[in-house]
């Protein structure tokens, strides 16, 4: 009987639905398209006529010429992709930091943003050169004037960075000229780290922004009932939760905007 079992088992496990009939067929002795299983050469004729067919092929060939393009990308090509990747996570995890060089504070204004990804000390030369190139560290959210029209404007780029990330860090960093040759592999890997790490400061930076909108809100809600009920400012209001609610409710569902010191709503003590 366990013999019996056990066999049974091993059939189950073998069986499979065909993608067009959806009836069960051995695994072994089916027929394969594009990744789906079918009991015979009609149901596959069937299926490849089908919208859903047709749609499921082109998704195929689409994944198929995508993996081809990749396969023939030049190692320039690669570090050009990770190296672009880098610089907009850099530009995004400072993104409400000032400049590292001058202080001036980040403005979303200017050809290709107003930020650069600007290297404390030179990333190398051609096929990657320095290990420093990809270093976090070593790079920081800069304007466009200081790191362009001033080669990094080091020396008090030097001092900010210090106070950043430490004395230990920056000689740490001063002491190292390794030469790195990035292959294929290291790049594509490069490439999804920074990519992923975008995401989640992104969607940080995207929860902390509605914390501030709800509070900005209840504010200005708490200022107008102070002023409709002609009461002073020291005094405290009660404020039911369902007006509350309500009103950050409203304030909320307006178009949000990305505020820096000049806006009115920057003003507001936190």
């Amino acid at each position: 009987m366990t013999s019996l079992k056990n066999y049974s088992g091993q059939q189950s496990r073998k069986m499979r639905k065909c993608k067009h009939c959806k009836k069960k067929v051995n695994e072994k002795t089916a027929l394969r398209h594009n990744l789906n299983i079918f009991c015979n050469w009609t149901c596959v004729f069937s299926y490849t006529k089908s919208e859903q067919g047709r749609k499921a092929g082109e998704k195929v060939l689409r994944k198929d010429l995508q993996r081809r393009k990749d396969d023939i990308k030049t190692i320039p090509t690669r570090l050009a992709e990770a190296q672009t990747a880098f610089n907009a996570y850099i530009r995004v995890r400072d993104k409400y930091k000032p400049c590292v060089s001058c202080g001036k504070p980040p403005s979303p204004h200017g050809r290709g943003g107003g930020t650069d990804a600007s290297h404390y000390l030179p990333r190398g030369a051609t096929k990657g050169g320095s290990f420093r190139r990809f270093d976090p560290n070593n790079v920081a959210s800069s304007c466009k004037h200081c790191n362009r029209y001033m080669s990094g404007n080091l020396v008090p780029y030097r001092v900010e960075l210090i106070k950043r990330i430490g004395i230990e860090r920056v000689e740490k960093i001063e002491a190292t000229n390794e030469i790195k040759k990035w292959n294929h592999t290291d790049l594509r890997k490069l490439k999804k780290l920074y990519q992923r790490k975008k995401r989640i400061y992104e969607k940080l930076f995207r929860k902390d922004r509605e914390q501030y909108e709800r509070k900005l809100a209840y504010r200005k809600t708490l200022e107008q009932f102070k002023r409709q009920e002609g009461k002073r400012h020291s005094e405290r209001v009660n404020i039911t939760t369902k007006f509350r609610n309500e009103s950050i409710k409203y304030h909320t569902s307006t178009r949000w905007r990305y505020w820096d010191q000049n806006e009115e709503c920057a003003g507001v003590d936190e």
